[in-house]
Parts: structure tokens; C-alpha cells; sequence
């Protein structure tokens, strides 16, 4: 290497342009995204968020009557009714209050204006972000004072699919549940608790990773018990409170726990002697036992049970496409702690992304990146007018997913997906925390965290060209 080169290098390791350069792009795919997209299942939830408001302050109306005033369908979202509780609707309901005033002072429409929209989406923007911060405090607790955690959180396409792109509650209860792991690394067990139970109303499968949280730390089976019937209180509650609203128990069923458990579960079934058996249950049973086990407190064992349970959760269970990042920031974080191998923890995680991300594209065919969900009435329609582009309209969208049909075979995508679960099988064993690995790989992880990085601008860039 010349000296010319060297020099250069070593200035951009002394100015840290690297870190830089990769915040810069993880910031603009941020925000690019979140000035992109306008998702149905979004559009339904802001309306539904304002409607906690109409029933409070009417005063012919309260709570008990926002199911069927929510069937009124006053804002015209795509989905007439909301389905299941709304407890998870209760935090984007305040965030929305102040456009809720605004809406009614000047009479102004909600949906199909941008500015409303965008003021929505920073709710689950401002989670995302949360998220990378929240693991960039777990791993300054645990010894490891690193940037790469809360960069690789920000820049992470299934993260971004769900937050900036569809907009959905996953982002809540998944940064809930992590910041459950920091307070109790922090010997705060209280607000850790609390924070599991708000994680579970809004989702019961979030039942599992908490369970392991309570096992951890927990050795007395009456004690536990509690711990676990408690958990459910608020969910208990509100099926009380709303026992005879016709509305609600007739659209709950598809969001019940026994829906979600029929739904998800099956997927890992294997036929044995004693009928079908779902591997994942197996394995979960297998982690929590192992949870309980543990006589003493050790940071990086907790953090690794939790990821072990909600990679289960994302590579065994059923999971429409926004919602498969849940194992993400608990992965991500787990990985970084691990100073001893990352050229061969960031190329495999950054495999893994790859793999995860374009076989992604393929599910949830007709509302996955879709041309139809960009942020209508704005400057990204203008700039399909000004190009003589409809593809933004209801009979002429397009998406990824059928050009990657068209292209690409069947034993590709199976090929794909044999690569993801292998690289997450080889993470997982590669970070057991009590026996640091050796093995290292020829390359440095900053070219990995760099391609990583790349992931969703690729994507992105692949969007613009079936929309313009």
C-alpha cells in the first residue's frame, strides 16, 4: 500500500468520517422514508387515534361509545372498524391531540393531507430512534460504549419497513420490552415490570419474552404466578368494560390471543407420534426452563435468553411483513457486546439483513412496497405528474414483489431463506455469552456495516424506478 493511501486512511480514521458517513446515510433513508409513504393500516390509525378524542369531548358520547362511532367511518380509511382493544392506540391518541385541536378548529381533512400524516408518522419515527438509543444504553451499561448498535438499529430495512413505511404499533411494545432489559439491568425492577405489562397489552405474543424476564429473575412459583396474572390486568379490564359492545366482540376475534396463537404457532408444526407439534413452542418451553435455571444475574445471559425467545417469535411463527423485526435491536445489541469476532458477527448479521429484506419483499404481495401507499397530495405525486407518472393510483400502482416473481425462481427465494435462517442459527451460536468464539474472518466489518447500511437505499432505489 502506498504511503499516499495510508494517509489517507489514517486521516479518515482520525476525523471518524466512516461514522459520519454511515449516520448520514442511515439519517437520510430516515427521513426519506418518512417524507415517502402513506400506508393504509397508518391512515386507519391516525383517524382512529382522533376518534378517542371526539367521544371523550362530546358530550353525548364517551369511551364506551368508540367502537361504533368508529364504524361511522367519518374519516373514510380503509378499514371501517377497529379490531381488537385500543389500549395500543391510547399513546399515538396523545401524541395526536395537538392535530386533533387544529382539525377542529379549522376544519381541515386529515386524511389525504400530508401535514397530518407526516405529524403521525414521527410517532413511530420517534420509537425507531428510541429503540437504537435505549440499545446504545445497554451496551454502555454492559462494558461496551459503542455507536455501531445505534447505527445498525436506525439503518435496519425491517425496522424502517414497519415504522417509517407502514407505520404500525410493532415499534411500540418492541421498544417497550427493550427498555424492560436496560431497567432491569439497572436493578429496576419496578419500571421494568411495568414496562412488561404495557408490552403485553398492546400484544399478547410479548406473553413469551416477558415470561422469560419474570423467570429470570424469579424463583418462587407463587411469586410468579402473580407476576404473570398480573400482566394481564389491563387486557382483563378493558374485557370488562366492553362485555356488551356488540361491535367489539364480533372484530376482536381476528386480534384475540386464540386467533393469534392458531395463526402464528402452526408454522413450525412437525408431525410426531402424539399428532402435530409446533417447534417453536418446544423451543420457547426449552428457553424459559433454561430462564429459570440461572442462580445469578448476569447482563449479557438476559439479553441473550430475551433474543433467543423473539428470534423464535420472527423465524418460527407466522409474521406478516411489518412485523418481522421484532428479534432485530435484541440481535443487534447482542452482537455488538461481542468484541471478540465482528468481521464475522457484522458479515453475518449484514448476510442475514440482505436475505431477510429481498425475501421480505416477496410477502404481503399486494401491500409491500407498494406504489399505491406513497404520501398522497404531495411532493413525491408532483414529481410523478411532472414525469407523466400515475402509477400512485388504485388501478395502476405497482410493487416490488411482482418483478421479483417475474425474475426471479422459486428455488431462489428458497435458497434466500435458507441463508437468513442459517445466518441467524450461526449468529445466536457465535454470541453465547459465556464462551467467547475465536473465529474471525478476513474482512473488515466496516465494509459489512457499510453494504448494511446500503440495504434500504438499494431498496428504495429499486422503488423509485417502478414508480417513475
Amino acid at each position: 500500500m502506498s504511503k499516499e493511501r495510508k494517509s489517507i486512511i489514517a486521516w479518515i480514521r482520525e476525523k471518524d468520517l466512516f461514522k459520519f458517513l454511515c449516520f448520514g446515510i442511515a439519517a437520510f433513508t430516515i427521513t426519506a422514508m418518512w417524507l415517502m409513504f402513506e400506508f393504509k393500516d397508518l391512515d386507519s390509525l391516525t383517524a382512529w387515534s382522533l376518534n378517542i378524542w371526539d367521544v371523550i369531548f362530546d358530550n353525548d358520547l364517551g369511551l364506551k361509545d368508540f367502537y361504533s362511532y368508529t364504524s361511522l367511518n367519518l374519516h373514510g380509511v380503509m378499514h371501517q372498524y377497529c379490531q381488537g382493544n385500543y389500549l395500543w392506540l391510547i399513546p399515538l391518541s396523545i401524541w395526536n391531540f395537538p392535530m386533533w385541536v387544529i382539525v377542529n378548529l379549522f376544519d381541515l381533512t386529515v386524511i389525504g393531507n400530508p401535514y397530518c400524516i407526516l405529524w403521525s408518522k414521527l410517532y413511530f419515527m420517534g420509537f425507531h430512534v428510541g429503540m437504537a438509543y435505549v440499545s446504545y444504553l445497554i451496551c454502555k451499561k454492559l462494558g461496551r460504549q459503542n455507536w455501531a448498535s445505534m447505527l445498525l438499529i436506525l439503518a435496519a430495512p425491517e425496522i424502517l419497513i414497519s415504522a417509517e413505511y407502514t407505520g404500525q404499533d410493532e415499534v411500540a411494545y418492541v421498544f417497550c420490552l427493550l427498555l424492560a432489559v436496560y431497567f432491569m439491568l439497572c436493578d429496576k425492577w419496578k419500571w421494568a415490570y411495568l414496562l412488561c405489562v404495557v408490552s403485553v397489552s398492546f400484544c399478547p405474543i410479548m406473553i413469551l419474552p416477558v415470561t422469560a424476564l419474570i423467570l429470570y429473575k424469579e424463583k418462587s412459583v407463587i411469586k410468579i404466578a402473580l407476576y404473570e396474572g398480573c400482566l394481564f390486568i389491563p387486557l382483563m379490564l378493558f374485557e370488562f368494560a366492553y362485555r356488551n359492545d356488540e361491535i367489539y366482540q364480533i372484530m376482536k376475534g381476528g386480534y384475540s390471543l386464540e386467533r393469534v396463537v392458531e395463526q402464528m404457532f402452526p408454522v413450525s408444526n412437525v408431525q410426531t407420534t402424539m399428532g402435530l407439534v409446533p417447534v417453536s413452542i418446544v423451543l420457547c418451553i426449552l428457553v424459559l426452563f433454561f430462564a429459570y435455571t440461572r442462580k445469578s444475574f448476569e447482563g449479557r445471559e438476559l439479553l441473550y435468553i430475551v433474543t433467543a425467545i423473539v428470534m423464535i417469535i420472527s423465524f418460527l411463527m407466522d409474521n406478516y411483513f411489518y412485523r418481522t423485526f421484532i428479534y432485530v435491536p435484541f440481535l443487534i445489541t447482542a452482537v455488538v457486546l461481542n468484541s471478540t469476532m465482528q468481521n464475522m458477527n457484522l458479515f453475518l448479521l449484514t448476510l442475514l439483513t440482505y436475505c431477510r429484506a429481498f425475501w421480505n419483499l416477496t410477502v404481503g404481495v399486494e401491500n409491500n412496497m407498494n406504489t399505491l401507499f406513497v404520501l398522497k397530495n404531495s411532493w413525491i405525486t408532483q414529481i410523478c405528474d411532472y414525469f407523466g407518472s400515475d402509477r400512485y393510483g388504485f388501478y395502476t400502482c405497482r410493487n416490488l414483489a411482482v418483478y421479483i416473481e417475474q425474475s426471479v425462481p422459486a428455488w431462489a427465494l428458497w435458497m434466500v431463506a435458507a441463508i437468513a435462517f442459517a445466518s441467524a442459527i450461526l449468529l445466536m451460536y457465535c454470541n453465547y455469552y459465556k464462551k467467547e468464539k475465536s473465529y474471525e474472518l478476513a474482512l473488515d466489518h466496516r465494509l459489512s456495516i457499510f453494504a448494511y447500511v446500503l440495504c434500504m437505499p438499494l431498496i428504495l432505489g429499486a422503488f423509485w424506478l417502478i414508480l417513475i
